[in-house]
């Protein structure tokens, strides 16, 4: 099941967890950095991440396998989070 939300109308939000559903993780990108500057309460933003994707940088076969695309995207997000 999913449901849509208007993010930029998220004012109270004090915790927030993502769950991706497939590895593609671009709509989060945008998202953290959405709720942060509009939630001024907001104190944790989580991601629950496969624990497959741990093994992502000692495991060749896993990333050639993933694809260098969606391991950007992972990237990006980590440095988005850790930017806020």
């Amino acid at each position: 099941m999913s449901a849509s939300f208007n993010l930029p109308k998220a004012t109270q939000l004090w915790d927030v967890i993502f769950r991706p559903g497939s590895l593609r993780v671009e709509w989060i990108t945008l998202a953290p950095q959405v709720v942060a500057h509009k939630s001024r309460d907001l104190r944790q933003i989580s991601v629950i991440v496969p624990s497959y994707l741990a093994q992502l940088y000692v495991n060749e076969v896993l990333r050639q396998a993933i694809g260098e695309g969606v391991l950007g995207e992972w990237v990006d997000l980590d440095r988005i989070l850790v930017h806020l």
